[in-house]
């Protein structure tokens, strides 16, 4: 039962199978016993556990990995860099935009990081979700300035490489959208199953960023139906793939010759 533990949220033990919110965990054998609800978009296993890796990473919920974020990036970036573009320069931009992943969840907590994971600060008075939002919508809008200012010639390797991770900073906010946000009127999570078509850019006001701690429990990611799970993955995956198609190509066509980047 070495795993269970590891199991933290809607955790049952039944004959020794360990039932997380979304699908049955087998310890004895360190996988899941019904598939993965979003199908391959997390790899071609569709039974593994948090990519095999329990010691160092978690998914409570039976849904959402540790690496998600990174898991989306590597999704997104083999559909939008195009292939003929050399494989270090692809290598050197999706492990940028991955790192930039881990660089943000490992700044979170308080009024100072709360803006870029879309969640309203509650210590020492909680946010409103029009000020959090406003604080979200001016975080991002800066990440992209700072990303389409860089590339601003002359170019060299710094400004490259800043462009690049600001975008991977934005990622990280834009996917948070998707993986937090609550109806405002009643805080629940099952919002983008209902097929409205939010975005970071165009979502209505009954949208909001939940409370962390609180609605986004601490140190853990939210509880959803495997219904809702997917179509938050769908969402965000098809909007980070329409961003990326842009800001991707406008990259290579200023930083082409610093890709993968050298000492100037």
């Amino acid at each position: 039962m070495k795993y269970c533990r590891i199991i933290l949220m809607a955790l049952m033990v039944v004959s020794m199978v360990s039932v997380a919110f979304g699908r049955q965990y087998d310890p004895a054998t360190g996988r899941f016993t019904k598939r993965d609800p979003v199908e391959y978009a997390a790899g071609i296993n569709l039974y593994t556990y948090v990519h095999n890796d329990p010691v160092n990473k978690t998914d409570p919920t039976g849904l959402f990995a540790t690496p998600t974020h990174e898991a989306m990036v590597d999704i997104v970036c083999d559909k939008t860099i195009p292939t003929t573009e050399t494989t270090g320069c692809k290598q050197w931009i999706t492990n940028t935009l991955r790192q930039k992943q881990k660089d943000q969840d490992s700044l979170r907590g308080g009024a100072v990081y709360s803006e870029r994971h879309y969640t309203r600060n509650v210590i020492p008075t909680e946010t409103s979700y029009d000020i959090a939002t406003k604080d979200y919508d001016k975080y991002t809008h800066d990440e992209m300035t700072d990303f389409y200012t860089n590339l601003n010639k002359p170019n060299t390797a710094q400004k490259c490489t800043a462009s690049m991770e600001a975008l991977g900073n934005v990622t990280h906010s834009w996917q948070d959208f998707y993986g937090h946000a609550v109806e405002r009127s009643t805080g629940s999570f099952e919002v983008f199953s209902q097929g409205r078509g939010e975005t970071p850019f165009a979502f209505s006001g009954w949208l909001g960023p939940p409370t962390w701690p609180g609605q986004h429990p601490l140190d853990k990611e939210p509880l959803f139906s495997a219904g809702e799970y997917n179509a938050r993955i769908l969402a965000a995956t098809k909007f980070l793939e329409e961003q990326y198609n842009d800001m991707i190509t406008t990259w290579l066509s200023n930083c082409r010759c610093h890709c993968p980047p050298q000492q100037d």
